[in-house]
């Protein structure tokens, strides 16, 4: 029973991620009058040491993943509230940003099929709903700006007094 579970767990994760995967292109696509950033992956590691950027390049090299233009913000996500690249994790970011006030398509159809394929883990996308809404709106910073700043000094920014 318990091998089965973690098979059907593993099977709805694969799925999960195809269809996270493919909204990433058409949330390019609805993101195509914002640009990308102008700091590339690789200049990130120059940033100072506990700099939100230099914060980012250390995520980005110990995961081994690299920047989606237009959607940069997600990783910074990551290293502001800790979540780690776990499928619950990247799903849970997605209520973060909802309690934050990011409304668009995307991310309420990435919250509506998460409560559906994981209806066990909605406590866990609830704290991450409830986290996004504690926080003073960060949803639309431009972060870019934001990449020198010590990446302590912004978390307690967003928190509200």
């Amino acid at each position: 029973m318990e091998v089965a579970l973690s098979s059907r767990l593993s099977l709805r994760d694969k799925y999960f991620d195809a269809f996270a995967r493919t909204m990433i292109p058409v949330y390019q696509w609805l993101r195509k009058n914002k640009k990308p950033w102008s700091v590339t992956q690789a200049q990130l590691q120059h940033f100072p040491l506990g700099s939100l950027g230099h914060s980012v390049h250390l995520f980005l090299a110990e995961n081994q993943l690299t920047l989606i233009p237009r959607a940069e913000f997600h990783d910074i996500y990551h290293v502001l509230f800790g979540f780690t690249t776990s499928m619950e994790d990247e799903t849970a970011i997605q209520f973060l940003g909802v309690g934050n006030g990011r409304y668009s398509l995307p991310w309420l159809a990435s919250c509506a099929l998460a409560v559906a394929f994981y209806p066990e883990r909605w406590g866990r996308f609830y704290r991450a709903f409830k986290k996004g809404k504690s926080c003073k709106p960060f949803h639309h910073l431009d972060w870019e700006g934001l990449l020198q700043e010590q990446t302590l000094d912004l978390k307690k920014r967003l928190q509200k007094s």
